[in-house]
């Protein structure tokens, strides 16, 4: 009985790195056939094939495959013998690819008129696997695989990405586009998160700014390529607002704002995110507003763009001074000043413009040696804002005094008109020394009726400067009458005499002598 065997030898192709390789003995009736394996020892497929296809007795010669080149050998030669057939050895040429698409092969017995079939590659580069039928008698067995087309030709390297501009930290995938199917892949990622790939479609982290080569090798069983992409893939970092200038103005208008940013164009918005840019450069001039109002400022540097920074455009409120609070003193010394505003805080001038401020707040206490009255001035301040200055006076009273006085008197009884003089300000007369109630006013005071002497006081009002009390006396006479007068002594013939005379007032009197008992000389 004639062993029927199959042969199945499996082949894993790893490029750039050497596969093994087979050979076969396949035998006829009672040979004791048996297949063995051989290795290659260079290229991408084996040197070359031995085979021994025996019969009966045959003495057949093991003759070679050569491998003209690495690739795969262009033709196989193949000794199929029988029962002293003296079977010749035929040529199997590689008409296309690396390998031939197929394998025409009679492995025949005796008279056994075996078919002739085709031994397609599995896949490709190289076939997982041959099948093979090596008959003897009569068994009519037939071998047949189909498989694939496989490439004709190296591969021509090309590739893709996702994207060529990113920022730092991003992620790029990469697309292998290369033609003639090839079956390995070395890439190389300059500044890339891995550096290298074996993988055909690898996702590459960038987390460094720069302009980054790309370089992809792939490789079929017929050769290699390599294609490299100087500064395929641009980095960016993420730009910054480094600093913002916020601005205000005095009721309604424009406001001007700026920014500066670390790298790229500045956009300006209305909204923290979203919405269309209103403005774009490093300042923004706000439409007309009324109202404080919040405005959003962005950077983008190629694809990559910044947090949104927001700059507030002030609308202060213009203020006014709405009341002031003048005041006075007698004599020198400080004198406080106060005064109100519609908004903001008051500074306080001494002059009606320009100079600085020589007080803050809603008071101003003048120098205690201020000795004359003067203005000083408020403004208020809201912000940018200022209200036009307001005068407020500080007066200074000279501190009035009673220069003199005029008393006078009445005979018997009646009214008596007092006199007084002063430096500064108003007279006034009263009763009593002090308090009591103002009996009159002026330079001049007529006493009621009077029956007694009386003292009255006088003092001088300047402002809020009063002076101490003066007295001043209305004083009342009883009249007096000559009661007698004599002659001291005689005159003889010529020459002076005393007279005298007597009252009937016991007080001090002033004596007048006339001539005459009316008219007369004193």
């Amino acid at each position: 009985m004639k062993t029927t065997k199959n042969s199945i030898v499996v082949f894993l192709i790893i490029l750039a790195t050497h596969l093994s390789s087979y050979a076969q003995y396949n035998g006829g009736d009672s040979s004791g056939s048996f297949s063995e394996e051989l290795s290659i020892t260079s290229c991408g497929i084996p040197a070359h094939f031995n085979a021994y296809f025996g019969g009966f007795n045959d003495g057949a010669t093991n003759d070679e495959l050569s491998n003209t080149a690495c690739g795969f050998p262009p033709s196989f030669f193949a000794y199929l013998g029988g029962t002293d057939d003296g079977a010749t050895v035929d040529e199997l040429s590689a008409t296309i690819c690396g390998f031939p698409p197929s394998f025409y092969a009679y492995f025949g017995g005796t008279d056994d008129g075996a078919a002739t079939d085709e031994i397609f590659i599995g896949i490709c580069p190289f076939p997982p696997s041959f099948y093979a039928y090596f008959g003897g008698f009569d068994d009519g067995f037939v071998v047949d695989i189909t498989v694939p087309i496989c490439p004709t030709a190296a591969p021509v390297a090309s590739f893709t990405a996702s994207a060529t501009e990113i920022c730092v930290g991003q992620a790029v995938t990469f697309t292998d586009t290369s033609i003639n199917i090839p079956s390995g892949w070395t890439w190389t990622f300059t500044g890339g998160t891995p550096s290298s790939s074996s993988v055909q479609n690898p996702v590459i982290t960038y987390n460094t700014p720069g302009s980054y080569a790309v370089t992809l090798l792939v490789a079929n069983f017929n050769g290699t390529d390599t294609q490299t992409i100087s500064g395929y893939i641009t980095v960016t970092a993420f730009p910054t607002i480094t600093a913002t200038t916020p601005a205000s103005r005095c009721g309604t208008g424009t406001v001007t704002l700026g920014a500066t940013a670390s790298a790229g164009t500045l956009s300006w918005y209305a909204n923290p995110t979203g919405g269309i840019a209103i403005g774009t450069g490093t300042s923004f001039t706000t439409p007309s507003i009324t109202t404080t109002t919040t405005y959003y400022v962005e950077t983008v540097n190629g694809v990559c763009s910044s947090a949104r920074t927001l700059v507030n455009a002030t609308v202060n409120t213009i203020p006014t001074i709405i009341s002031t609070t003048p005041n006075s003193r007698c004599g020198t010394g400080f004198v406080q000043l106060s005064a109100t505003g519609s908004v903001g805080n008051l500074e306080w001038f001494a002059n009606a413009t320009g100079g600085s401020p020589i007080a803050f707040g809603t008071s101003y206490t003048t120098p205690n040696t201020l000795s004359f009255t003067r203005d000083y001035y408020v403004e208020a301040v809201n912000g940018t804002c200022r209200s036009g200055r307001v005068a407020v006076t500080a007066t200074i009273n000279p501190a009035a005094a009673i220069t003199g006085t005029t008393p006078s008197f009445a005979c018997d009884s009646g009214a008596v008109t007092l006199g007084a003089a002063t430096d500064a300000g108003t007279l006034n007369w009263y009763n009593a020394s002090t308090g009591g109630t103002i009996l009159g006013t002026g330079t001049s005071f007529t006493t009621p009726s009077l029956l007694i002497s009386t003292i009255f006081y006088v003092e001088a009002v300047n402002g809020t400067c009063v002076s101490a009390r003066t007295a001043v006396t209305a004083s009342v006479y009883p009249t007096p009458l000559v009661t007698a007068v004599s002659q001291v002594t005689p005159i003889c013939t010529s020459g002076s005499t005393t007279l005298s005379a007597s009252s009937n007032y016991n007080g001090t009197n002033t004596w007048a002598w006339y001539d005459s008992a009316s008219g007369g000389n004193l």
